[in-house]
């Protein structure tokens, strides 16, 4: 477990973040761009669901349409996408490594290490995340005829 190696007293910061592709201009362009949200998950559930304590925070927006409008191939606008994604968290890397003394609720002064936790999004934004073909599970080694079909199947192990 990562909390039984950080130093006495210090905090475990799971960070989850959240993205959607999303339409960025009305009536002037097809201007699009995935918002890249963040959230600290291990707030309470009564701050976590209401928009108005705005638990979740904007961290940065990938220009999409902007890489397609570059002429690169699929493979390459993949790969500008994940280094733009790693640009967004390498402060959150760092910090997750190093510690970072913040005031936490009660007004004391603690040192926390944000992690990485999850990561949600939708099916379009789980294949781009995992580098997978838009037909194909980006969760387990699955047929494209055979998803939505009920049964056990390996996962799915990404080669880097």
């Amino acid at each position: 477990m990562i909390q039984g190696q950080l130093p006495h007293g210090a905090t475990l910061v799971p960070v989850i973040l959240a993205m959607d592709k999303t339409q960025l201009t009305q009536f002037s362009g097809n201007r699009q761009g995935y918002p890249v949200y963040l959230m600290i998950s291990n707030l309470p559930k009564e701050i976590k669901k209401l928009i108005s304590m705005q638990s979740w925070m904007l961290i940065g927006l990938l220009p999409m349409d902007l890489f397609d409008k570059m002429g690169l191939s699929d493979e390459a606008a993949k790969c500008l996408f994940h280094f733009c994604k790693t640009q967004l968290i390498q402060e959150i890397k760092s910090t997750g490594m190093e510690g970072v003394e913040m005031v936490s609720a009660d007004g004391l002064v603690r040192l926390c290490f944000p992690i990485l936790r999850g990561y949600i999004g939708n099916y379009p934004e789980n294949c781009l995340a995992s580098c997978m073909a838009y037909s194909s599970c980006p969760i387990g080694n699955i047929g494209r005829h055979d998803m939505g079909r009920y049964g056990w199947y390996p996962p799915q192990y990404l080669v880097s």
